[in-house]
């Protein structure tokens, strides 16, 4: 699975682990950084049905953004290299 989302989101990954500088990484990132994915998902899911249960079309805009950030958040803690974590929280 790890290389299937390495593959989909191959553009993503290139910009996020490009370069040779010096990094700060810790294991509770990456574990931070899904938990993060998972409530912004979650969040996107919440707008996405209170935008259908009160016919509200504009809700779309927030739940589509709130699931865009959940979904990049996921599988960069999911498939990402220690570099593209470190990235995402801008340790450098």
């Amino acid at each position: 699975m790890k290389k299937v989302l390495r593959r989909l989101f191959r553009p993503l990954f290139d910009k996020l682990e490009q370069g040779s500088d010096d990094y700060r990484y810790s294991r509770t990132h990456r574990t931070v950084l899904a938990a993060m994915g998972i409530m912004f998902t979650l969040l996107a899911i919440a707008a996405g049905a209170a935008g259908l249960v009160f016919a509200q079309p504009g809700a779309l805009i927030p739940a589509a953004v709130f699931g865009g950030v959940g979904l990049v958040a996921l599988v960069v803690a999911i498939a990402g290299e220690d570099r593209a974590v470190s990235k995402i929280w801008g340790n450098k």
